[in-house]
Protein backbone atom coordinates (compact mmCIF):
# COMPACT_ATOMS: atom_id res chain seq x y z
CA UNK A 1 0.00 0.00 0.00
CA UNK A 2 1.49 3.23 -0.86
CA UNK A 3 0.93 5.80 1.58
CA UNK A 4 -0.44 8.91 0.89
CA UNK A 5 1.20 12.32 0.82
CA UNK A 6 -0.21 16.09 1.09
CA UNK A 7 1.52 19.01 -1.13
CA UNK A 8 3.47 21.40 0.63
CA UNK A 9 3.86 25.16 -0.95
CA UNK A 10 5.93 27.31 0.99
CA UNK A 11 6.98 31.03 0.30
CA UNK A 12 8.61 33.34 2.88
CA UNK A 13 9.85 36.84 2.91
CA UNK A 14 12.69 36.38 0.71
CA UNK A 15 10.91 35.13 -2.16
CA UNK A 16 12.01 31.34 -1.71
CA UNK A 17 9.56 28.87 -3.19
CA UNK A 18 9.31 25.71 -1.41
CA UNK A 19 7.68 22.34 -2.90
CA UNK A 20 7.75 19.40 -0.46
CA UNK A 21 5.30 16.10 0.46
CA UNK A 22 3.77 16.02 3.49
CA UNK A 23 2.84 12.52 5.48
CA UNK A 24 1.04 14.49 8.71
CA UNK A 25 0.48 17.81 9.89
CA UNK A 26 -1.45 19.74 12.80
CA UNK A 27 -2.74 23.08 13.00
CA UNK A 28 -4.79 25.07 15.62
CA UNK A 29 -6.17 26.85 13.51
CA UNK A 30 -4.35 28.70 11.10
CA UNK A 31 -0.90 28.11 13.28
CA UNK A 32 1.03 25.16 12.13
CA UNK A 33 1.63 23.36 15.51
CA UNK A 34 3.37 19.81 13.67
CA UNK A 35 4.43 19.09 10.35
CA UNK A 36 6.33 16.15 8.70
CA UNK A 37 7.40 16.63 5.20
CA UNK A 38 9.36 14.55 2.48
CA UNK A 39 11.74 17.05 0.22
CA UNK A 40 15.50 17.93 -0.92
CA UNK A 41 18.00 19.02 0.99
CA UNK A 42 18.45 22.21 0.28
CA UNK A 43 14.40 23.06 0.28
CA UNK A 44 14.38 21.44 4.10
CA UNK A 45 17.44 23.38 5.15
CA UNK A 46 16.15 26.64 4.14
CA UNK A 47 12.28 25.22 5.68
CA UNK A 48 14.62 24.68 9.36
CA UNK A 49 16.62 28.41 8.82
CA UNK A 50 13.07 29.99 8.86
CA UNK A 51 10.71 27.29 11.57
CA UNK A 52 13.70 26.61 13.72
CA UNK A 53 14.11 30.35 14.82
CA UNK A 54 10.86 31.25 14.98
CA UNK A 55 10.76 33.59 11.67
CA UNK A 56 6.96 35.52 11.32
CA UNK A 57 7.17 36.49 7.61
CA UNK A 58 6.27 33.19 6.30
CA UNK A 59 2.95 31.60 4.54
CA UNK A 60 2.30 28.11 3.50
CA UNK A 61 -0.56 26.25 1.48
CA UNK A 62 -1.04 22.51 2.83
CA UNK A 63 -3.08 20.58 0.11
CA UNK A 64 -4.22 17.25 1.68
CA UNK A 65 -6.72 15.07 3.03
CA UNK A 66 -7.61 16.75 6.54
CA UNK A 67 -9.17 14.95 9.58
CA UNK A 68 -11.24 11.83 7.39
CA UNK A 69 -12.66 14.04 4.53
CA UNK A 70 -13.40 12.45 1.27
CA UNK A 71 -11.45 14.67 -0.67
CA UNK A 72 -8.09 16.92 -1.17
CA UNK A 73 -8.58 20.45 0.70
CA UNK A 74 -5.84 23.77 0.99
CA UNK A 75 -5.52 25.05 4.10
CA UNK A 76 -3.19 28.24 5.02
CA UNK A 77 -0.87 27.69 8.20
CA UNK A 78 1.07 30.74 9.56
CA UNK A 79 4.25 30.23 12.38
CA UNK A 80 3.42 29.43 15.63
CA UNK A 81 5.02 31.29 18.69
CA UNK A 82 8.92 30.11 19.54
CA UNK A 83 10.04 28.42 16.83
CA UNK A 84 10.27 24.75 16.13
CA UNK A 85 12.34 21.88 17.21
CA UNK A 86 13.33 19.20 14.61
CA UNK A 87 14.22 15.65 14.20
CA UNK A 88 15.43 14.85 10.51
CA UNK A 89 16.87 12.06 8.25
CA UNK A 90 18.57 11.52 5.25
CA UNK A 91 16.81 9.08 2.84
CA UNK A 92 18.49 8.71 -0.14
CA UNK A 93 20.58 11.00 -2.21
CA UNK A 94 19.26 14.43 -1.53
CA UNK A 95 15.91 13.38 -0.03
CA UNK A 96 15.17 14.13 3.55
CA UNK A 97 12.51 13.27 6.39
CA UNK A 98 11.97 15.77 9.06
CA UNK A 99 9.36 16.66 11.33
CA UNK A 100 8.88 19.71 12.60
CA UNK A 101 6.60 20.65 15.91
CA UNK A 102 5.98 23.86 17.91
CA UNK A 103 7.91 24.86 20.51
CA UNK A 104 4.70 26.36 22.32
CA UNK A 105 3.50 24.24 25.43
CA UNK A 106 1.00 22.17 25.00
CA UNK A 107 1.45 20.14 22.28
CA UNK A 108 0.47 16.47 22.76
CA UNK A 109 1.43 14.05 19.76
CA UNK A 110 -1.59 12.09 20.18
CA UNK A 111 -4.71 11.35 22.30
CA UNK A 112 -3.35 8.56 24.51
CA UNK A 113 -3.68 8.88 28.19
CA UNK A 114 -0.29 8.18 28.03
CA UNK A 115 0.74 11.22 26.56
CA UNK A 116 -1.52 13.55 28.65
CA UNK A 117 0.10 11.61 31.69
CA UNK A 118 3.34 12.64 30.99
CA UNK A 119 2.37 16.00 30.26
CA UNK A 120 0.20 16.69 33.37
CA UNK A 121 3.07 15.43 35.53
CA UNK A 122 5.72 17.75 33.52
CA UNK A 123 6.85 21.01 35.58
CA UNK A 124 4.27 23.32 33.79
CA UNK A 125 1.85 21.39 36.68
CA UNK A 126 1.79 20.77 40.18
CA UNK A 127 -1.26 19.62 41.05
CA UNK A 128 -0.90 16.45 42.74
CA UNK A 129 -2.46 13.62 40.80
CA UNK A 130 -3.57 10.24 41.17
CA UNK A 131 -2.91 7.75 37.67
CA UNK A 132 -6.37 6.30 38.55
CA UNK A 133 -8.13 9.68 38.09
CA UNK A 134 -7.24 10.13 34.67
CA UNK A 135 -10.27 9.30 32.92
CA UNK A 136 -12.00 11.77 34.36
CA UNK A 137 -9.74 14.38 34.48
CA UNK A 138 -9.30 14.04 30.59
CA UNK A 139 -13.18 14.00 30.43
CA UNK A 140 -13.55 16.75 32.10
CA UNK A 141 -10.51 18.77 30.33
CA UNK A 142 -12.05 17.53 26.80
CA UNK A 143 -15.62 18.88 28.45
CA UNK A 144 -14.17 22.15 29.50
CA UNK A 145 -12.21 22.94 26.45
CA UNK A 146 -8.71 22.67 27.97
CA UNK A 147 -7.78 19.42 25.82
CA UNK A 148 -8.65 20.42 21.89
CA UNK A 149 -8.40 18.56 18.61
CA UNK A 150 -5.60 19.89 16.22
CA UNK A 151 -6.95 20.29 12.31
CA UNK A 152 -4.92 16.86 11.78
CA UNK A 153 -3.95 15.14 7.85
CA UNK A 154 -2.36 11.76 7.52
CA UNK A 155 -3.57 9.81 10.18
CA UNK A 156 -1.96 12.91 12.71
CA UNK A 157 -3.66 12.80 16.24
CA UNK A 158 -2.50 15.93 17.45
CA UNK A 159 -4.56 17.50 20.50
CA UNK A 160 -3.24 21.10 22.64
CA UNK A 161 -3.11 21.00 26.49
CA UNK A 162 -4.39 24.22 26.81
CA UNK A 163 -4.82 25.90 30.83
CA UNK A 164 -2.20 25.23 33.71
CA UNK A 165 -2.23 24.20 37.34
CA UNK A 166 -5.13 26.03 38.51
CA UNK A 167 -7.58 24.73 35.86
CA UNK A 168 -6.31 21.04 36.70
CA UNK A 169 -6.35 21.79 40.69
CA UNK A 170 -10.68 22.79 39.89
CA UNK A 171 -11.03 19.91 38.23
CA UNK A 172 -9.04 17.74 41.22
CA UNK A 173 -11.12 19.39 43.57
CA UNK A 174 -14.15 19.09 42.57
CA UNK A 175 -13.60 15.39 41.82
CA UNK A 176 -12.91 15.36 45.78
CA UNK A 177 -16.08 17.14 46.60
CA UNK A 178 -18.17 14.91 44.78
CA UNK A 179 -16.84 11.84 45.61
CA UNK A 180 -15.74 10.55 41.61
CA UNK A 181 -11.90 11.02 42.83
CA UNK A 182 -10.92 9.40 45.86
CA UNK A 183 -7.68 8.45 47.56
CA UNK A 184 -7.04 5.51 48.83
CA UNK A 185 -5.14 5.20 51.82
CA UNK A 186 -2.46 2.67 50.26
CA UNK A 187 -1.98 5.09 47.39
CA UNK A 188 -1.57 7.68 50.13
Amino acid sequence: MTPEFGVLDWRDDKQQCITAKVDMAALEGTSLRMISVVGSLHNLKSMRASLANGGADWAMTIKAVWDGASQEESKQAFPAKGGYHLSSHRLGYDQVHAVFWSRATGLLFDDSDAALWLALKSKRFTTPLLRGWLPHIKEQMIEKELIVPCSNTGGSKCRVLRGGTAQLDAIVSQGIKTGILKIREDAA
